[in-house]
């Protein structure tokens, strides 16, 4: 049987290198966990809902982990090798946009772990991953509350190895275009909850929904996961005996934010606009 811990290295290995690492040398890969826009839970201390477990499992396994507690610039960004936002509450400036970007560029891991979809989505247009502006539900494999379900939809991929679903507690949507590929999706009876009564309305429209997207055309690696809740310490310490590779709590009282926007918002939440584009 497979553990949610070697789920979690397989996994580390895949976002951080193709090919094998000397995890002890010198030149272990560096890891830096950005700290510097509102992200509202931390790797500092293992509580429900923070990133210890995570966090310190890249630093038992010999990579060399940072707190991002600056801008992100081109000069900080030269000596990390992948770079994990997660939770973000506050949007990236500019200009932290573009070195990101030329940081991907020059082969570059960016992990984008999505608590809110708006402050991450002009960077992830960047690497032609959408977000939506809704949370997703799927009566298809549902946990316990609407909102809490299994993904089962996997894309043949490295990433997806030994996986047999993951569970979302309150996710995002997620959508590839051009060169990017959506790995993981809902069943095709999922729809984006647009008015917060967790019941399918006429205007909704049932579709399969993206939860995990890649770019991987752009010279490094992109990955952005719809929902940061795997990867708190609530969920990755939980086992299910049911599924091993699944990361799940079924007692867990989704803390999802459903963001109703203004009608004059750009994103302005209707069948036109689900991603924000």
């Amino acid at each position: 049987m497979m553990t949610k811990r070697w789920l979690l290295l397989i996994f580390m290995n895949v976002v951080l290198s193709s090919t094998s690492l000397f995890l002890f040398a010198e030149d272990a890969p560096v890891v830096a966990f950005d700290m510097n826009h509102r992200e509202i839970f931390t790797p500092f201390a293992e509580r429900r809902l923070n990133y210890a477990t995570f966090y310190q499992m890249f630093e038992t396994d010999g990579f060399t982990t940072k707190l991002a507690a600056e801008e992100l610039t081109s000069e900080y960004l030269k000596n990390i090798d992948t770079l994990v936002i997660y939770g973000a509450m506050r949007p990236l400036m500019s200009r932290e946009i573009l070195a990101i970007t030329k940081f991907v560029k020059r082969g570059g891991k960016l992990l984008i772990l999505l608590h809110i979809s708006s402050p991450l989505a002009e960077l992830t247009k960047k690497f032609n991953i959408l977000v939506s502006n809704y949370i997703v539900l799927d009566p298809v494999g549902k946990i316990g509350k609407a909102n809490d379900f299994y993904v089962a939809n996997l894309a043949k991929h490295p990433l997806n190895t030994g996986v047999e679903s993951l569970a979302v507690y309150g996710s995002w949507g997620v959508k590839a275009i051009k060169e990017a590929k959506t790995i993981a999706l809902t069943s095709a009876k999922a729809w984006m909850e647009q008015n917060g009564n967790q019941l399918k309305d006429n205007f909704e429209i049932s579709e399969m929904i993206g939860i995990v997207a890649i770019n991987e055309a752009k010279g490094g690696r992109v990955i952005v996961i719809a929902d940061d809740a795997p990867f708190l310490d609530e969920f990755i310490n939980q086992r299910s005996e049911e599924h091993t590779s699944e990361l799940q709590s079924h007692s867990f009282i989704s803390y999802a934010v459903f963001c109703l926007k203004k009608k004059n918002n750009k994103y302005f939440k209707s069948k036109h606009y689900r991603f924000i584009y």
